[in-house]
């Protein structure tokens, strides 16, 4: 069975707006620093780029401590992209939402330094994107009504999914087998 579904722009921005603003911390986990951050603010504008992703253009907070300082720069223009795209790792798929900036403007660093704080930032972020396992959410096993002998289930799993964002949104597809299953005759329903 295929099942496809669109999330409009409009939902999107409404999801996005509870989203934001936030802060997301860049180190690893097993680092354990709280020195290194992006804190994004509120989206300023919002444009789907088909193929691609979802551009946010916002304020930001950046921190990226390093030899015992902790700089915090105020960026009044940070230009970041949300890529959904579907996943195969550990053996199954899942959907990821990976951010990348593309721009950002800081008005107080040297030019030079404004492409390695991005790259480290970057970097930091592809290594933690937000994550869905679909196919384990949409696995189910569901009991079929007592009035049935012998007691059966309906089974339902995920085979496969995509997505895509289009111009007005993003587009996702999923295809579900269902199948029932069967107790053995010897058990019988109180």
């Amino acid at each position: 069975m295929l099942i496809e579904a669109a999330v409009t722009a409009t939902e999107f921005n409404q999801a996005l707006k509870h989203l934001l603003p936030c802060k997301i911390i860049l180190s690893d986990d097993d680092e354990h620093r709280d020195d290194r951050y992006l804190e994004l603010g509120a989206p300023l504008a919002v444009d789907f780029v088909a193929g691609e992703g979802v551009r946010v253009r916002c304020q930001a907070v950046i921190a990226w401590g390093f030899a015992g300082l902790d700089p915090t720069v105020n960026v009044d223009n940070l230009t970041v992209m949300l890529i959904p795209t579907v996943g195969d790792e550990l053996g199954h798929q899942d959907m990821n939402l990976r951010l990348h900036i593309e721009a950002a403007d800081f008005s107080k660093l040297p030019a030079l330094i404004d492409g390695v704080v991005v790259a480290g930032i970057n970097a930091a972020l592809e290594k933690n994107p937000i994550q869905w396992n679909f196919m384990r959410t949409l696995e189910q096993v569901i009991e079929l009504p007592n009035s049935i002998d012998p007691p059966s289930t309906l089974l339902m799993k995920c085979e496969w999914g995509k997505l895509a964002v289009v111009a007005d949104g993003i587009a996702i597809a999923m295809a579900l087998k269902l199948d029932f299953g069967r107790a053995p005759k010897e058990k019988k329903r109180r």
